[in-house]
């Protein structure tokens, strides 16, 4: 069973990490789809791009999750530090802000 109030073993730190991070991406990717579907009234599609984007931006953060938490969580595994939920969660919202700042900045910085 996982524990998110002190998680302290690598698989704990691994899920809380990658869930909120899958779940926070895909928020920002829902609400892009819907301020999409709200501008662009034209097209008979326009209904499908919030659930278009909230799928993709799943599976973005579930990827973008799943790598920063094995980072994340090799590092507070091999330091012997417990992470408490909130502090997930912080982690988590400084990873989506980031990847979000990278993906306006893409085409700038070629990554």
């Amino acid at each position: 069973m996982v524990n998110l109030e002190h998680s302290n073993t690598y698989f704990d730190i691994f899920i809380s990490i990658a869930f909120w991070v899958a779940f926070l991406i895909s928020g920002v990717y829902f609400l892009s789809g819907l301020s999409a579907s709200f501008s662009i009234k034209k097209t008979k599609f326009s209904p499908f791009f919030p659930i278009i984007t909230t799928i993709y931006g799943f599976v973005i953060g579930l990827f973008y999750g799943v790598i920063s938490s094995i980072i994340l969580t090799a590092v507070c595994v091999s330091a012997d530090l417990t992470l408490k939920w909130y502090q997930s969660f912080l982690c988590s919202v400084v990873l989506t802000i980031l990847h979000i700042i990278l993906s306006f900045f893409q085409n700038i910085l070629q990554i």
